[in-house]
């Protein structure tokens, strides 16, 4: 039988992510639920969750992530939905390889900085094409890609 699992995903390592994504991780982990944990810190986040939270490792496991796509400024710009893209379905690609091998289910797959997966003209429709998860996460500057002129706005509709 396939274990039940949530997947928490932070490709980044400087400054708050690290704190986020541990301590996210311990409040799903305190609700019961399996997680997985993919970070370019595994060890870091591995020593805080059974240090400073004193959670039991048969409750997550963590691999080492690393995201390829790069580039993760000028998300306002045209060319970066490339960048994007490329972000989606390389995690979709990991996602598949772990659910095969470790024998999870990925109920959820959270990111606790979504920001840089989102580029502007890159939709839900497509998002739903290419990536086959239930997901959600953390947004913290939708601004960046929300029209701000007149001129933007005809095409609102394609980020909605």
């Amino acid at each position: 039988m396939k274990r039940s699992s949530i997947v928490i995903v932070d490709p980044f390592e400087s400054g708050h992510h690290l704190v986020y994504i541990t301590m996210i991780a311990a409040a799903i982990i305190k609700q019961d639920k399996f997680v997985y944990i993919l970070t370019p810190q595994p060890h870091f986040v591995e020593n805080e969750l059974l240090r400073k939270y004193g959670i039991d490792s048969d409750h997550f496991k963590i691999e080492k992530y690393t995201d390829l796509a790069g580039n993760y400024n000028n998300r306002k710009k045209v060319k970066y939905i490339f960048v994007a893209l490329k972000r989606w379905t390389q995690l979709r690609a990991e996602l598949k390889k772990i659910a095969e091998e470790k024998n999870i289910e990925i109920d959820l797959v959270f990111f606790p900085w979504l920001d840089s997966y989102f580029s502007r003209f890159l939709n839900k429709y497509v998002l739903d094409i290419i990536f086959p998860y239930n997901w959600s996460g953390l947004y913290f500057q939708p601004q960046d890609i929300i029209p701000q002129t007149r001129r933007d706005s005809r095409l609102h509709w394609w980020i909605n």
